[in-house]
C-alpha cells in the first residue's frame, strides 16, 4: 500500500525535486513491505526489521500474530512476541478469543513444545513476549514445521508458517547476516562482527514558526479567489470544479498556516471517498496577488527502476492534517485506510522548501485488528 499526498498546483512533479534539500533516499529493499504468503516483512531506513506471521486468511482460525523484531548491527537480539487481533468476518459475532492473564500458554512447533505464563497485567490487544531462552529453539523448529499451535485450556490458535522461511531470510539479507552465526534463516560459520552496523538516523532541519503569528483579516477569501483562478484547478480537484463548487462551504473549510513572516500555506478540501479524503495545498505570499507555489511532499521511492536513488513526489493527498507543534515545528500527517486493518500513516516536517518525511508506517491487510499492527518504513529526527 502506498501513501498518497497533497495535490500540486502547477509545476511538474519531476521539476520540483531538484531544488529540495533532502536526506538520502533508502536503498533498494528498505522502507517497503515484502509479503511472503502468510507472512510480511519490512525493514526501515536504518535497517530495523520486523516480520509478522498470521493464520492462513482462508481459514477460520481466530486472529493471532507472531511478531519478530530485530535491530541492525552485530549481536542484535531477535525479539519475539505474540499479539491477538480483534476483528471478525461478521461484526455480529462475538469478539475473537483472547488469552487469560496469569494462566499458562503452550506453544507447539513440530517437535518443540514449551509453556509459559501470560503476564498478570495482560490486556486484550497487548503483546505477550516469548521466553528469551526459547527464541533460538523456536526459530530452528520453524524451519521444519508447518504451523505454530497455541493452546490455553480449551482455547486454540494457529499461526501459519507458509512464507516464514522466506520472510526471515529477507531480514537476514537486508541486514547482511546471511551465513553468520546469528542469522535467522540461513546461519553459517561467519562471525557476527561482519554484520554492518546500523546507519545513522537522518537529521531534518525544520523551520520553526514564531508563536503568536496571525493572518490578516480577509486573507482566506483572497487566497481562495487566487486558487480558483489557477488554470484547470477544477479538473484536478473535484470540489473546485464549477459544477461542484460551493464557494461558501469551501471558504469555511479553507485553512491558512503561517510558514514565515511573509508567507502562508493554504489548504482546501479537494475530494472525499469512502475511507479518506484529499486536500490541495499551496504556499503563498500574504499580500495579493499571492504568487501561489506548490507545496511539495516527499514520498518513499516507488518499487522498481530508480529505487534508492531519488525520492518520489506524488500528486494527491489522503486525509491531510496540519499541526503546529509546541516547539514551532509544522507537521503534516496523512492516513490512508481501506478495511479495518489496511492502514498507512505518514508525517512530514516543513523545512522551508518542502515537507520532508519524518516517519512512515503501514499495516498488512490481514483483517487482524482495528487500525492494524504497523510496520515501520521510515524514521528521521528533527534537528
Amino acid at each position: 500500500m502506498s501513501m498518497v499526498m497533497v495535490l500540486l498546483g502547477g509545476l511538474s512533479v519531476a521539476a520540483q525535486a531538484d531544488t529540495v534539500t533532502m536526506p538520502p533516499a533508502p536503498p533498494a529493499g528498505l522502507s517497503q513491505d515484502h509479503p511472503f504468503q502468510d507472512w510480511v516483512v519490512a525493514c526501515d531506513n536504518v535497517r530495523r526489521c520486523e516480520a509478522q506471521g498470521y493464520p492462513t486468511q482462508e481459514s477460520d482460525d481466530p486472529p493471532v500474530m507472531l511478531r519478530l523484531r530485530r535491530d541492525a548491527g552485530p549481536d542484535a537480539p531477535a525479539r519475539l512476541s505474540l499479539v491477538w487481533g480483534n476483528l471478525t468476518a461478521d461484526p455480529r459475532q462475538k469478539p475473537p478469543p483472547q488469552p487469560r492473564a496469569s494462566q499458562p500458554l503452550t506453544l507447539k512447533a513440530g517437535t518443540l513444545t514449551f509453556s509459559w505464563p501470560v503476564p498478570a497485567g495482560y490486556v486484550a490487544g497487548g503483546d505477550v513476549a516469548l521466553p528469551v531462552d526459547q527464541g533460538g529453539p523456536l526459530l530452528a523448529a520453524m524451519r521444519q514445521a508447518d504451523a505454530l499451535v497455541l493452546t490455553q485450556g480449551a482455547l486454540r490458535w494457529r499461526i501459519s508458517l507458509k512464507g516464514a522461511s522466506a520472510a526471515l531470510l529477507k531480514i537476514d539479507d537486508l541486514q547482511g547476516r546471511v551465513g553468520t552465526v546469528g542469522a535467522l534463516a540461513r546461519p553459517g560459520p561467519q562471525a557476527e562482527d561482519r554484520v554492518p552496523v546500523a546507519p545513522a538516523l537522518p537529521q531534518i532541519e525544520a523551520v520553526r514558526i514564531p508563536a503568536g503569528m496571525k493572518t490578516p483579516e480577509g486573507l482566506k477569501a483572497s487566497l481562495l479567489k487566487a486558487v480558483l483562478a489557477l488554470p484547470a484547478v477544477g479538473e484536478r480537484c473535484d470540489r473546485m470544479h464549477p459544477e461542484n463548487l460551493d464557494a461558501k462551504a469551501l471558504l469555511a473549510s479553507t485553512e491558512v498556516w503561517p510558514v514565515s513572516d511573509s508567507q502562508v500555506m493554504v489548504t482546501l478540501p479537494c475530494w472525499l471517498a469512502a475511507y479518506n479524503g484529499g486536500s490541495a495545498a499551496w504556499v503563498a505570499h500574504i499580500k495579493p496577488p499571492h504568487a501561489l507555489k506548490d507545496v511539495r511532499f516527499a514520498a518513499l521511492p516507488a518499487e522498481g527502476a530508480g529505487r534508492g536513488r531519488a525520492w518520489a513526489w506524488e500528486d494527491s493527498a489522503s486525509d491531510l492534517t496540519l499541526k503546529r507543534q509546541p516547539d514551532g515545528v509544522l507537521l503534516a500527517s496523512a492516513m490512508a485506510k481501506g478495511r479495518g486493518d489496511c492502514v498507512s500513516r505518514s508525517r512530514w516536517v516543513w523545512n522551508g522548501q518542502a515537507f520532508v518525511l519524518l516517519d512512515s508506517e503501514l499495516s498488512a491487510c490481514k483483517f487482524f485488528s482495528s487500525g492494524g499492527e504497523p510496520l515501520r518504513l521510515w524514521r528521521a529526527q528533527v534537528r
